[in-house]
């Protein structure tokens, strides 16, 4: 005679976490899923802007990490018939506090002021330089090019990721 032991009873299979939990687990699942499709990566953002007799284009990190730097330029178009001779770019110092200034071509001549030389009808004179960010968060701030009595703003936005 032979005993066998008794069958396993049914149990039901099915986890049983309370609702914060799946909501911690579906978000540590998304990081990666995120972080794969380019969100925490860096990014460059390019405006253009044209009035009176300046075309502007700007270059600069919309998403950077923090202490990478990223490349910042700015180009000055003369759209008009005589040159420009006293054409100046000026960033918000509040955006710039959180960057460190790595290199610019040209120097600045003031704090966060770039005089560029004269610029002939038709041709583009700028700057270029690397911006370092000190801290993260979200930064708000503007360029202002200035030519005469024409000034041009653009608004700039930078994400920077610990």
């Amino acid at each position: 005679m032979q005993f066998e032991p008794p069958q396993p009873p049914e149990v039901p299979r099915a986890a049983k976490l309370p609702a914060w939990r799946w909501i911690g687990l579906g978000i540590v699942a998304a990081v990666p899923v995120l972080a794969l499709a380019g969100v925490f990566g860096d990014a460059q953002g390019v405006a253009l802007v044209e009035e009176g007799p300046l075309a502007v284009e700007v270059e600069w990190p919309t998403r950077a990490r923090y202490a990478v730097p990223g490349p910042l330029r700015v180009t000055v178009r003369n759209r008009s018939d005589a040159p420009l001779d006293d054409v100046s770019v000026g960033f918000d110092p509040v955006w710039m506090e959180h960057f460190e200034e790595a290199d610019f071509n040209p120097a600045p001549v003031t704090a966060w002021t770039f005089a560029l030389p004269t610029i002939a009808p038709g041709a583009s004179a700028g700057i270029v330089g690397e911006l370092r960010p000190l801290a993260a968060g979200r930064h708000l701030g503007a360029v202002h090019v200035t030519s005469g009595g024409t000034t041009v703003r653009l608004d700039l936005e930078t994400r920077v990721w610990p």
